[in-house]
């Protein structure tokens, strides 16, 4: 669902809105990270994707703009496998110098911080995907769910 959220092209007719505020989340609680506020509506967004066809790494959600790319590493109730996010952080390097983005990046979706957070990680936690979902309009039917996740969310973590 977060992904759906997070996909500009989703049929939820929301464009951008919910993966801008996402990113603000990010980048308000991780010191330099890079702005990604520019044009987000040709961003695409993938899940369970095999990464330059790693046969052995598979990232949760990979989000695909004009200028960066980001894998998103979203944890409900585990931790971290031994240099997951070390793994992810080189995958998502190479992948943006293989398709030419400017950055590469990736960001941990997680009740907790990171046992081993490689440099440069971005954090956000549930709450904070609740915060960015609640700044949606409300109107609709993908409002109405926008605001339901964001309780859901809310109450759950």
């Amino acid at each position: 669902m977060l992904a759906w959220f997070l996909d500009p092209r989703g049929s939820h007719g929301l464009g951008s809105a919910a993966l801008r505020g996402f990113l603000a989340e990010v980048a308000r609680r991780t010191p330099g990270w890079p702005n990604f506020s520019g044009d987000l509506s040709r961003v695409t967004v993938v899940t369970e994707e095999w990464p330059l066809g790693s046969e052995t790494d598979r990232v949760d959600i990979a989000i695909n703009g004009p200028d960066f790319a980001l894998f998103v590493e979203v944890k409900i109730d585990a931790f971290e496998g031994p240099d997951q996010l070390r793994r992810y952080a080189d995958l998502i390097e190479r992948k943006a110098l293989a398709f030419g983005r400017q950055h590469g990046r990736l960001i941990y979706l997680s009740p907790r911080v990171p046992q081993h957070p490689p440099s440069g990680l971005g954090t956000i936690t549930w709450y904070g995907v609740a915060e960015a979902l609640s700044t949606l309009p409300r109107k609709g039917m993908s409002g109405a769910l926008a605001a339901q996740f964001a309780r859901h969310v809310r109450a759950f973590f």
